[in-house]
């Protein structure tokens, strides 16, 4: 599943689950386990599983991170998932792997009878990829791979996990999600619905984290 299983018509759904995340933001294409062991969110768990729907997730706005009970303000962006893998452990809770569909804009709803979040969700589609120069792509790739072999001294089984890539934006969020750390970064590059620009700002943090981390003559 990718970002073209959210079919053209559906660019705005109805009271969709919402699960917010204090300090992780999931890209259009990425795979990211999660545990709900919350009593509201493993209820939103058991009827996503249950109906086969989708389920939006979202970054809790970082001034509240540390609100953990009730609505924590949320991002007015969050993305569109899926669920692949589920499993119910024995003590209730639940293991899942959801898969980012696509941006999405959110307008909270009132909780579910059964407590959860939900929202509307408006999918955000992606605008300027036919803007954006091969030649950028090329440099995004070369500094993404310079960086894989920086890390892969040290972690000899990283991998930027490329395989099955469906265009620019698809390698820019793909590239994200392995590269990009802190919270606010990721955020700011998921609102960002322009490929070109969301790719130059890809690269800015590329350069900065290469500088960072090379030893003295491995950047030219």
């Amino acid at each position: 599943m990718s970002r073209q299983d959210v079919p053209p018509m559906l660019d705005t759904l109805d009271a969709v689950p919402v699960f917010p995340l204090p300090d992780l933001v999931i890209f259009p294409g990425a795979d990211v386990p999660l545990h709900f062991f919350e009593p509201r969110y493993r209820a939103l768990a058991e009827d996503v599983v249950r109906d086969g729907g989708l389920l939006a997730t979202v970054q809790v706005v970082p001034e509240h991170r540390d609100e953990h009970l009730g609505r924590p303000p949320i991002c007015a962006v969050g993305t569109l998932t899926r669920v692949l893998a589920h499993r119910r452990r024995p003590d209730g809770t639940h293991d899942v792997v959801l898969r980012g569909l696509a941006r999405g804009r959110l307008e909270e709803l009132e909780p579910s009878e059964r407590g959860y979040r939900r929202a509307r969700v408006r999918v955000v589609p992606d605008v300027g990829v036919e803007r954006v120069a091969a030649s950028a792509v090329s440099t995004l790739v070369g500094c993404a791979n310079t960086l894989a072999g920086l890390v892969r001294r040290v972690h000899a089984d990283f991998s930027l996990d490329l395989e099955r890539i469906d265009g620019p934006a698809d390698l820019v969020d793909r590239l994200a999600h392995r590269v990009v750390q802190a919270p606010e970064d990721r955020q700011r590059l998921l609102e960002t619905a322009d490929v070109r620009v969301r790719l130059d700002r890809l690269l800015e943090l590329l350069g900065d984290l290469l500088l960072r981390v090379s030893p003295r003559g491995d950047v030219h």
